[in-house]
């Protein structure tokens, strides 16, 4: 079977992403980028669990970033970061975990597992 040739591009990244230092009721914020949050095959379909997220598990999914954006998860030093995405400040996301893709090609780009925030309050 013939393998076919493959061009790797970078994803699109048509959102603003703000990213908060922290996951308390008004966190800080730290970063602004673009980003694409993905929803389909690549998400998790299980459920999962994260800090300060009492209750039932809820649904991930894939946030993709610039290479070498700042973004942290629970397992960095300082806690793990809140996300929105594309100013809907009803929609925050806790960062489960993070990656690189394609590291050292020129199509690098970062990807965080990121889930529904459910105690945030309104961000300015």
């Amino acid at each position: 079977m013939a393998r076919r040739n493959r061009q790797y591009t970078l994803p699109t990244l048509p959102l603003a992403v703000l990213i908060y230092t922290g996951t308390g009721t008004r966190p800080p914020l730290r970063v602004t980028t673009r980003g694409n949050l993905v929803w389909g095959r690549r998400a998790q379909s299980g459920g999962v669990t994260g800090p300060g997220a009492p209750g039932p598990p809820r649904s991930a999914m894939w946030l993709f970033l610039p290479a070498g954006t700042d973004i942290r998860s629970a397992v960095s030093p300082g806690g793990t970061d809140t996300v929105i995405v594309d100013g809907n400040r009803s929609d925050a996301y806790y960062v489960l975990g993070v990656d690189d893709a394609n590291k050292g090609l020129t199509t690098e780009f970062r990807i965080a597992l990121v889930m529904v925030h459910t105690q945030l309050a309104p961000l300015p």
